[in-house]
């Protein structure tokens, strides 16, 4: 057995073992692709509209109900212009403007706010996204929730994935490969249900933890090797401040739901 199919496994049986009902093959085979994706963005002015004029070609004969939001996250360049310029003449494109100051986790809690189909795919404002992954995806709805996409990393990048990764199932509970994999596919219902509080990155950590309260099961899914270059490098600085923050956030949540569970509160 491969590690991506003990993944699948493990999660199935460990994370929600009291989930009352899995969809049948039956009416796995009838659930419509209605689908919303959700694009976070930030001067991306070389590439947004590539990639959205992409994603509305390639899912347009595939998905039967499909919408775009895309979070124009207080970008310096033409990315905002751009984008309302592709609503004007494409109805499925829904464009939200944040400022500058605006947090990753507000900007994403705006657009789930908004959506308003049956699936919701997070992602990024990136080219070359993989439509077969997501078609293989959606094949797994039939026993899951949600698909989570990891990526294969080398490196101090895989290094710093499984500390997260061990900082998470220790805290939280959770077996996740790679939180901040931009490509996350969950039931859209549970948005309308759960209200999520976190403000920085770790929103991810708190819905899939929230997700698994809830009842619902996740798997996981290789989407492939991540890029060995960014077109932008936070300092070091930077960085050692973005991870301080997360733990400052992780402990804070995790203490809250300690005191929740055991009546402290």
């Amino acid at each position: 057995m491969s590690i991506s199919s003990l993944a699948q496994s493990d999660t199935k049986d460990t994370e929600a073992p009291g989930r009352a009902q899995v969809l049948s093959n039956t009416e796995a085979a009838a659930v419509p692709r209605s689908l919303s994706i959700v694009l976070l963005t930030q001067n991306d002015e070389a590439s947004i509209e590539l990639v959205v004029r992409s994603l509305l070609s390639n899912l347009a004969d595939w998905a039967d109900d499909l919408e775009i939001l895309a979070v124009d996250r207080g970008s310096h360049d033409r990315t905002g212009i751009l984008l309302e310029r592709l609503a004007a003449e494409e109805p499925r494109l829904i464009v939200l403007h944040q400022p500058a100051s605006c947090s990753y986790g507000q900007a994403l809690v705006s657009a789930l706010s908004q959506t308003s189909k049956e699936f919701v795919l997070l992602t990024e404002a990136q080219p070359g996204f993989n439509v077969d992954l997501l078609k293989r995806s959606f094949a797994l709805l039939s026993d899951y929730d949600a698909v989570l996409g990891f990526r294969q990393r080398q490196g101090w990048q895989q290094l710093t994935a499984l500390l997260w990764s061990w900082l998470l199932r220790f805290t939280l509970g959770l077996r996740v490969r790679d939180l901040s994999c931009p490509f996350k596919l969950y039931r859209a219902e549970f948005f309308r249900q759960q209200a999520l509080e976190m403000q920085g990155h770790l929103i991810n950590a708190e819905m899939i933890h929230k997700f698994v309260r809830a009842g619902y099961v996740y798997t996981e899914i290789a989407i492939g090797t991540e890029k060995a270059s960014e077109p932008v490098r936070p300092s070091l600085r930077r960085k050692l401040a973005l991870c301080w923050e997360a733990l400052c956030e992780l402990s804070n949540y995790s203490g809250r739901c300690y005191q929740e569970e055991h009546g402290c509160i």
